[in-house]
């Protein structure tokens, strides 16, 4: 049986066009990939990062000409990747383990 948990909507940790929250965890807990995913997960209104230093960063929604911007150059990369057949484009808040973690 699937049990659905109902939260409150959440007021927002960061407005728009400010700067990132950084939050660090270690050395007191390791920030490995299988925890970033669940913090994600009970936090998914917000736009989580966790940089090449084990940090996560909350960042603020863009502002209306930046996420048009951001917009026109997904599409113009999605349209070449297409036609060119040589790479792959993906969005600002896809998700990727790299390598070295």
């Amino acid at each position: 049986m699937t049990q659905t948990v109902v939260r409150e909507p959440v007021a927002p940790l960061v407005e728009v066009g400010q700067a990132p929250v950084v939050i660090r965890f270690e050395p007191v807990i390791e920030m490995t990939s299988e925890l970033f995913e669940q913090f994600c997960a009970i936090n998914d209104e917000m736009r989580i990062e966790l940089t090449a230093e084990r940090t996560i960063e909350i960042m603020p929604p863009l502002k209306g000409d930046s996420g048009e911007k951001e917009a026109d150059i997904i599409a113009d990369l999605k349209v070449w990747a297409r036609v060119n057949g040589a790479g792959r484009a993906f969005s600002s808040n896809a998700g990727f383990t790299l390598p070295n973690r």
